[in-house]
Parts: structure tokens; C-alpha cells; sequence
């Protein structure tokens, strides 16, 4: 997923210096960079024991799919499926499908990124103000 303008993330810049750990200092300010980093070595350690266990689109639990063979009624249950690194909800619905042939049912991730928060008042003493 692309960055958003206005937040800077050095996470894969520092994880190709073999960096594994951000230690911080009291009495120094902690940068919206750094936390970005933090998140994103958690993210990707999670990610690599996730892909050591699941592929994409395996399903962890439930998520059955019942057909009507007669009316090609289909239920899908509620479940939870490893997709791009975590493993994701899926609610319950039904869908028609046809009787006859191959059918594949699946599913798909659309991301976007949540808005950026406006800008509030600048406090005194910042670079804003």
C-alpha cells in the first residue's frame, strides 16, 4: 500500500540495515517517523510468522460455502480467511451461482487508506506556530 502524503516511514531503510528494535530516550521527542517504524516491524514480523503457516485465501475458520444443488442457492457462513498477511473477517452472506459447470468463489481485499486528519490549531511552541 502507498504512503500517504504526510507520513514518513524509514521502517524498510532500517530493516536493510538489520536493524530489529527502536529504543527510545527520556527527555528526547519522540517522532511520528519513529512510531510508523515501530508499527511496520511489527507488521512484518507478524506477516512472516503468518506466511510460514497460511497462503493466501486459506480459510482459518468456518467459512463454508452450502450450495442447493437444485437452485444453485448458495449460504456462506461467517468466518475468518489469512489474506495479505492477517487473518481477516469475512461476514455470512448468499449468492447465486449456476448448477451446471465449474464455479470458483473467493474473495478480495480493497484497501484504501483512512483520511489524513485536518490540521488542528498549532500549539505555541511548535514548528506550526
Amino acid at each position: 500500500m502507498a504512503p500517504l502524503n504526510g507520513y514518513y516511514d524509514r521502517s524498510e531503510a532500517e530493516q536493510a540495515k538489520g536493524y530489529e528494535r527502536h529504543d527510545f530516550l527520556a527527555g528526547r521527542v519522540l517522532q511520528s517517523a519513529e512510531l510508523n517504524e515501530v508499527q511496520a516491524y511489527a507488521t512484518n514480523r507478524i506477516k512472516a510468522l503468518g506466511d510460514a503457516l497460511y497462503k493466501d485465501g486459506d480459510i482459518v475458520r468456518d467459512a463454508r460455502a452450502i450450495v442447493n444443488q437444485d437452485t444453485g442457492v448458495t449460504q456462506l457462513e461467517s468466518g475468518a480467511v489469512y489474506l495479505r498477511g492477517t487473518v481477516r473477517g469475512v461476514p455470512s452472506g448468499t449468492i447465486t451461482i449456476p448448477v451446471t459447470g465449474t464455479v470458483i468463489i473467493g474473495i478480495y481485499l480493497i484497501e484504501k487508506p483512512s483520511q489524513k486528519p485536518k490540521p488542528g490549531p498549532a500549539r505555541p511552541g511548535s514548528r506550526d506556530a
